[in-house]
């Protein structure tokens, strides 16, 4: 008995302390699986992050060649610019060339004006007037042709001060968009130096679980081992402490006293009974389910039968109304209703009972089977 109670001990002890490995295994998968699961999520991050920073190279390297452009297209304008004012500035001293030429051919022709009204007959004099006449109307065609290069000259002045100031702001947008853009791929770098130590971390976080896990599972092992050692030992130690209570127990002795006879007298069975289930058996839960049952009379059995459907032990949710089959009739409906809470599933050890008087009360069975549907 005392190596029986140190036995059952030991087994308490082995058993509780399978609990407790039990647990910390538990403890230690629950653990594993959240570092893995933050593993995975890390080394998504660290994909994503990898991926900005990509994009944000690509794009800090289109804003870098997009604002080398502009500076481009800015000493362009500033070039176009600075030959229309030169062009300008030549327009405008050829018009003023043109006008003192003008004003010399006018006063050319106001000379030979007044020589030829002095002597109109004079050949000479008419033709100096002529001459004079027609350098006049050259001069003016130049002065025309002078005024039209002064306007085209001012004109593309304009339009390429309109282009420099396009490509300043042009340029200022693209010295915008670049700073933008470094500023971007700078945060895009530091995200991924970031998310590089939290997978790191996470690494190291799931390796360190994952060491948890296999020791506890070993620790778990060896503590089934013990205890089923033991509780082998202890079992068997209580089957030999309680052989040994029964021999010392006093012995038994089997005596059998005289009694009256019982006569069982086996009479044969009335009716027959035969059910028509619809439907399969199938019925739903609040709905019901009308059958039918055949009576076939044997044995020179001639009075009614009252049929009802008496539920098994354990069984519940059913209800049916008990017809009577008439002396005359071999036929009647039994009705079954399930009730809205009926337990769902087939019920088991279901039976159609008649009931008859014959030469006392005398009961058949015929087994049916009914499956409750939601």
């Amino acid at each position: 008995k005392t190596d029986l109670e140190a036995i059952a001990v030991q087994a308490k002890a082995a058993v509780d302390a399978l609990a407790a490995a039990t647990v910390t295994k538990t403890a230690a998968v629950e653990a594993a699986t959240v570092a893995a699961t933050a593993l995975a999520a890390a080394a998504t991050e660290k994909t994503n992050a990898d991926a900005g920073s990509q994009s944000a190279a690509t794009a800090l390297q289109q804003a870098t060649e997009a604002n080398a452009a502009t500076e481009k297209q800015l000493a362009d304008a500033q070039a176009t610019q600075t030959r229309a004012d030169a062009g300008l500035t030549m327009a405008q001293q050829v018009i003023a060339d043109a006008e003192k030429v003008v004003a010399m051919a006018e006063q050319l022709v106001r000379t030979a004006q007044a020589a030829l009204d002095a002597d109109p007959d004079n050949a000479a004099t008419k033709q100096q007037k002529a001459d004079s006449d027609a350098a006049l109307a050259a001069a003016q065609k130049a002065h025309e042709t002078s005024q039209a290069g002064v306007t085209a000259a001012e004109q593309s002045v304009a339009a390429s001060k309109a282009q420099v100031e396009q490509a300043q702001a042009a340029l200022t947008a693209a010295a915008a968009a670049l700073a933008a853009a470094t500023e971007t791929a700078k945060q895009a770098d530091a995200l991924v130096k970031q998310r590089g130590d939290e997978l790191a971390a996470a690494d190291a976080a799931n390796a360190t679980a994952a060491a948890a896990q296999a020791a506890a599972e070993k620790a778990e092992q060896d503590a089934t081992a013990a205890s089923t050692g033991l509780e082998t030992r202890r079992v068997a130690a209580e089957a030999a402490s309680t052989e040994a209570a029964k021999a010392a127990e006093p012995k038994n002795l089997n005596f059998t006293p005289p009694s009256d006879a019982i006569v069982v007298e086996v009479r044969a069975a009335p009716i027959k009974l035969a059910a028509s289930v619809p439907d399969s058996g199938n019925l739903k839960r609040g709905a019901s389910l009308q059958i039918k049952v055949t009576v076939t009379r044997q044995n020179n059995f001639a009075g009614p039968v009252t049929l009802s459907l008496p539920l098994p032990p354990g069984a519940s949710g059913l209800t049916s109304d008990t017809p009577t089959v008439a002396a005359d009739q071999t036929e009647a409906v039994l009705t079954v209703t399930a009730a809205a809470d009926a337990p769902v599933g087939a019920v088991a050890n279901l039976v159609i009972q008649g009931a008859m008087d014959f030469a006392g009360m005398a009961k058949v069975d015929v087994p049916v089977v009914i499956t409750v549907t939601e």
